[in-house]
């Protein structure tokens, strides 16, 4: 092992042989250099290589983002008009379904308007009676049709004589 001297930073050995000293602590310090130089090499070719594929996994990442995203807006204007057609069907079922409920209720009175007429119900078509021009002098005679006989309290459509009173009393 070569050692320096301290004074002349020269061994003995290398004086002798008219040589640089290089001591074996240079040595070890010189392959640890190179070798880390070799390290930092191929670290940096592997960081270049992995910024390589970084940069084309990210151009690749954006292609399929741009190609998802347009296929996003299809599908938006796609449910935008299934929507719309949806809004169209219900609002056309609902059209139907109001004319079949209104013309079940006109053939379910068309139906129960000859139940009503035998049951002897009033028919709702038939206008009403108009009151006012009944006479009530000429009571007998216009709403029976026939003339009452006066004073016999026994014959039906007549009106007894005041004289007689109520026999109930």
């Amino acid at each position: 092992m070569c050692k320096r001297l301290p004074d002349a930073g020269k061994c003995g050995g290398c004086v002798r042989h008219a040589r640089p000293c290089v001591s074996m602590v240079t040595d070890i310090e010189l392959a640890i250099v190179l070798e880390e130089r070799a390290r930092v090499s191929e670290t940096e070719s592997e960081a270049l290589k992995c910024v390589q594929e970084l940069t084309q996994s990210i151009h690749e990442l954006t292609q399929s983002l741009k190609t998802q995203s347009a296929k996003l807006d299809q599908l938006k204007q796609e449910q935008e008009r299934l929507s719309a057609k949806s809004r169209e069907l219900t609002e056309r079922s609902m059209a139907e379904l109001e004319a079949l409920e209104a013309e079940e209720r006109v053939e379910e009175q068309a139906q129960t308007l000859p139940q009503r007429q035998a049951a002897g119900a009033p028919n709702a078509s038939v206008p009403s009676f108009d009151w006012s021009s009944l006479d009530v002098y000429d009571y007998p005679t216009a709403w029976l049709g026939t003339p009452a006989p006066l004073g016999n309290p026994g014959s039906s459509g007549g009106i007894p004589p005041t004289s007689q009173g109520n026999s109930n009393s």
